[in-house]
């Protein structure tokens, strides 16, 4: 399957400040190490996928929607981070071996748009999760 990259540039907050949440968040807990996706371990939402708006390096809006229904890794990078850099690879190979399980998303931030791209062609972390 071809996907197209999706790497956020930017994110906030789309509903109004007048809606609020009932639902209670615990605390994180670490799951054992031998948990996987399909082990049981269970994840919680703290803001729900489809407030989170955002746009592509390539500057196309991300539906967020369309994480729905798996659990998301975030992975937050900046394309002048020489650790983000070495992470890269192994970031990709996680993401492609739950491919279908978990979503991944790339968080990019504090560079220009133009290095962001670079990052993403260079590392080849563009297609982790496609956009809604």
């Amino acid at each position: 399957m071809t996907t197209s990259p999706v790497v956020i540039t930017s994110s906030a907050p789309t509903a109004s400040s007048d809606q609020t949440s009932t639902t209670e968040t615990q605390p994180a807990t670490s799951p054992p190490s031998e948990a996987t996706p399909s082990s049981g371990a269970r994840t919680e939402s703290v803001v729900p996928a489809a407030l989170i708006g955002a746009t592509t390096v390539d500057g196309d809006p991300y539906d967020a929607s369309a994480l729905a229904g798996r659990p998301t890794v975030a992975w937050f990078w900046a394309p002048w981070c020489v650790i983000c850099r070495g992470e890269a690879p192994d970031v990709a190979a996680v993401a492609a071996r739950y491919a279908g399980q978990v979503n991944f998303v790339g968080v990019a931030g504090l560079g220009a748009n133009d290095e962001m791209r670079k990052f993403v062609t260079d590392t080849d972390v563009g297609a982790f999760t496609p956009p809604g």
